[in-house]
């Protein structure tokens, strides 16, 4: 019983970690094409 739930708390703090990063990534895509648009607007 102990075994399983150590699997699934690692499952879960896997699964939490990888969203966590993919959000990080995604505002950081998002940010750099607002500085795009930034630069092109300056034109």
């Amino acid at each position: 019983m102990l075994i399983a739930l150590i699997v699934a708390g690692v499952i879960i703090l896997w699964f939490v970690l990888t969203y966590n990063s993919l959000v990080a990534l995604r505002n950081r895509v998002r940010n750099a094409w607002h500085q795009i648009d930034v630069q092109l607007k300056r034109r």
